[in-house]
């Protein structure tokens, strides 16, 4: 990194922990059953609860989303979190100087991890810029216009005159970084990359180092050293896809094996291109640490996978037949460079679970008779709650209900559980979280069309064990012990218990599938859609019989969810008038729980998925599987103390040793993945020399001078035109957009008349395509006629100020119609082959 790049971090480093220690007192009485009472969640809360408080008055009118706006909801957030201090010391004479010294050596090694993952990301983002790949142009679109936004809910970028109808919440908080900052949005975007990373990575620190010491309070260096391992897990660990890559590539395996694990560009032998050399390997022009993000293989139902030729007595169809899934994980996520929804909501979901450990300590030591005991402090609960719905709507529904099984499991326990209560303190969260965030709710579009049953793709143990071993082996391990432990205390009988497992794992399978026939019966859109399969299927003569047939032919990695999820739940029964009274044993339980939500989460895609544009499971498998790698990692850190280190660790030396052994392999193998990646990524950037600042690093790429020219334009567009007056630019309904597309509107916010249309993009995001097909055919005509008149009655019908012409638009449309444009309309810039044309 050049000296601004340093200085732009030291300038976010401080920003970000002014929020944090303007929120910690409030932190300091709302996370109270926590050792280190809220201080390791401070930044992220600090961050949400200004943005909020920004979007929530802007929403009603009463400021304007500018740094003045920004300054106020900052002052407002300061008071109230003062406030709610000053009468927590009134009531308990305790202060946050006395917690300071009391965690002093924790809250160092924090700060320590937080400013290091932050630094060491940020010279790593400054050698691999990129503003270019992946989704990069939808979210700095999305970035810029909330820019340029003054008032909530901000405009569309990519479809004018109509306001985002996505979660755009991550975004806010972008935007509110880069106008108290001063930063351009290029620099804004790097930054950001490197800042959620540094945020998750402390958030699974602080989750495991309060578990460890809720275990034991004196275990102080163990928290740290625990913490670590958590924050490598989550944030830093690859899944088992990289030393499957070095295998092959060495020759290490049969043929047999790699087409039986069967995973999309590993399915086969590796023969490298001519004159390349063997490491990296590459496949159609994708890096392999691509691969990691699609080891999980589907099928089109009218191929023939591999499991249904067998069943059908037929040859399977060529090894690169695939159904597109994505089963991305967080270094996967930070290593590409994208900041999506699901990479923004990351920290504040860690957040979430901190929460949901607080209420389950509140409800183990004191059974919490009520949750809104202290109504200004407990409606902070539903305010981080619903931000995830903001930020990431698949998510909010998950950690709802983490935190209200949490508390509730932590009541049942100590024989405290009330059914009644229960259910309405669910109701009344539930609602309050929906209400907290309703003008977000009212003007967002529908993007699903309901549930439909997965009939056709189910994943593979193998495929699923590459995806998760080393929380798989580690909660194996933990689980067994629990299992153990109860079997010599006389709690279980182990054939009993592993019979009820076996045939309640069964049951919930069975139950699983009448559901989803269920919803194949009442769902008009389900069965609908299972018609349109139908004739494609018949063609190549393959049958639902034949796919339900392949479905069963493979039925180990539901099975083994199941007896898993019943596994949990007859452990939780033995521990009822056990040890779980004694204050060290109850973080056991909430480990369970992480692991259990894991479980449910993984068995549903098995099932069903959430029917959107795509209509397949790929959404929900991503969704769903991110999930489970945040719950996953933090249980499985914690798993590592526990049978280590903590009161219950195994007993015998050797064992101790061959499970630390253990660990030390699966964290290795996973470790693969970041150590060969970064190397890899960073080889493959262009830039001339390291920069934060992704938009000029990337015009001053040696990739061509178009992107130079549109760089020029779009700092122009940025330093010279004010608000959000419409531009024009090419448009199709390609159903993946080139890179070149929609650049400008991305680059600058200007509002563009259609922008990307393709899955994934405005299409989901509203629903249907009803109005981009109005749009597309008067694009096409503005920029083709060569009638002035009808051009400018169309120009004038969409209130365009600015039409954008590039070498895009000179290779999609003809010159004579491209050519009207010096007749009729101003020049304002113009740059090689780039003119901005200004409408009077």
């Amino acid at each position: 990194m050049n000296a601004s790049d340093a200085l732009a971090v030291v300038i976010w480093w401080i920003i970000i922990q002014v929020c944090g220690w303007l929120v910690w007192p409030l932190a300091f009485r709302w996370l109270r059953w926590l050792p280190d009472r809220g201080y390791m969640v401070a930044k992220p809360l600090g961050l949400l609860l200004v943005s909020y408080s920004l979007w929530l008055l802007t929403s009603f009118g009463i400021i304007q989303n500018t740094q003045i706006g920004i300054l106020i909801a900052l002052i407002l957030v300061a008071g109230i979190s003062q406030l709610t201090y000053r009468r927590a010391v009134k009531k308990t004479a305790e202060h946050l100087l006395d917690q300071l010294r009391a965690q002093r050596r924790l809250i160092i090694a924090y700060e320590l991890l937080f400013a290091a993952a932050f630094i060491a990301w940020a010279m790593f983002r400054a050698h691999n810029p990129d503003a270019l790949s992946g989704e990069k142009p939808m979210e700095l679109a999305f970035l810029n216009a909330l820019g340029r936004s003054t008032s909530f809910p901000p405009y569309d970028p990519w479809l004018a005159g109509y306001t985002m109808s996505y979660y755009y919440f991550g975004y806010v908080m972008m935007s509110i970084l880069a106008k108290v900052s001063g930063m351009a949005a290029g620099l804004t975007f790097g930054l950001s990359n490197a800042l959620w990373f540094a945020l998750s990575a402390v958030g699974a620190f602080g989750i495991v180092a309060n578990v460890v010491l809720l275990m034991s309070r004196t275990a102080k260096s163990a928290a740290i050293t625990f913490g670590l391992i958590g924050a490598v897990l989550l944030a830093v660990l690859g899944n088992f896809e990289a030393p499957l890559e070095v295998a092959r590539v060495a020759g290490i395996g049969s043929p047999e094996f790699w087409a039986q694990l069967d995973i999309l560009d590993l399915n086969q032998p590796y023969v490298p291109p001519v004159n390349q050399s063997r490491w990296p390997p590459r496949t159609g022009g994708v890096g392999w640490w691509w691969r990691a993000s699609r080891v999980i293989h589907d099928y089109w139902p009218m191929d023939i996978s591999p499991r249904l030729g067998a069943v059908m007595g037929a040859p399977s169809d060529s090894p690169t037949a695939f159904q597109e899934l994505i089963d991305e994980f967080p270094q996967f996520s930070f290593l590409l460079g994208d900041m999506h929804p699901h990479v923004l909501d990351l920290p504040f979901v860690l957040l979430a679970l901190s929460l949901a450990l607080n209420l389950f300590q509140a409800g183990a030591s004191e059974g919490m008779a009520s949750l809104w005991r202290d109504i200004p402090v407990w409606l902070m609960y539903p305010l981080v709650l619903g931000g995830l719905s903001f930020l990431n709507t698949w998510d909010f529904p998950i950690y709802l209900f983490i935190a209200i099984a949490a508390l509730n499991l932590a009541r049942c326990l100590i024989g405290k559980f009330r059914m009644r209560i229960a259910l309405i303190e669910s109701l009344l969260l539930g609602l309050l979280s929906v209400l907290m965030y309703l003008p977000y709710y009212l003007n967002v579009g529908p993007q699903v069309s309901g549930v439909a049953p997965n009939i056709f793709n189910g994943t593979s143990a193998a495929q699923f064990f590459v995806m998760f071993g080393p929380f798989l082996v580690i909660g194996i391990c933990f689980i067994s012990k629990l299992i153990l432990d109860a079997v010599h205390a006389r709690q279980v009988r182990p054939l009993t218990f592993g019979l009820q497992a076996i045939a309640g794992g069964i049951g919930l399978i069975l139950i699983a599938i009448a559901l989803a026939a269920g919803v194949l019966q009442l769902s008009s859109s389900a069965r609908a859609w299972l018609d349109s399969l139908m004739g494609p299927m018949t063609n190549r003569g393959i049958t639902l019989a034949a796919h339900l047939l392949a479905r069963l032919s493979d039925p180990w990695l539901p099975f083994s969810l199941a007896v898993g999820l019943l596994a949990v739940f007859l452990l939780w029964r033995s521990r009822l008038n056990s040890d779980h009274r004694l204050a060290s044993s109850r973080p056991t339980d909430f480990i369970l729980l992480l692991f259990l939500v894991g479980l449910l989460l993984a068995l549903g895609p098995e099932f069903a998925f959430i029917a959107e544009v795509s209509g397949t499971r790929t959404n929900t498998v991503f969704k769903i599987y991110y999930q489970v790698w945040v719950l996953w990692s933090v249980a499985s850190a914690c798993s590592a103390y526990y049978l280590l280190s903590g009161p219950f660790q195994l007993q015998q030396r050797f064992t101790r040793a061959a499970f630390a052994a253990m660990l030390l392999v699966v964290i290795g193998l996973g470790m693969a993945y970041p150590l060969l990646a970064l190397p890899t990524r960073i080889a493959e950037t262009t830039i001339l020399e390291p920069a934060l600042n992704v938009l000029e690093a990337t015009a001053r790429s040696p990739r061509g001078r178009d992107i130079a020219d549109a760089y020029a334009a779009a700092q122009w567009l940025n330093q010279q035109v004010p608000g959000a007056p419409i531009l024009l630019e090419a448009a199709s309904d390609e159903l993946w957009p080139d890179p070149a597309r929609s650049r400008i509107s991305a680059w600058t916010g200007l509002p563009t008349l259609l922008g990307w249309f393709g899955i994934g993009h405005e299409t989901q995001w509203r629903g249907s395509d009803e109005v981009l097909r109005q749009r597309l055919p008067d694009v096409d005509k503005i920029y083709s006629t060569t009638d002035v008149a009808a051009a400018q009655a169309l120009i004038q019908r969409y209130a365009i100020a600015y039409v954008y012409v590039g070498p895009l638009e000179r290779q999609q449309y003809p010159a004579e119609g491209l050519a009207k444009f010096d007749r009729m309309l101003s020049v304002a810039f113009r740059q090689n082959a780039v003119t901005i044309y200004r409408v009077p």
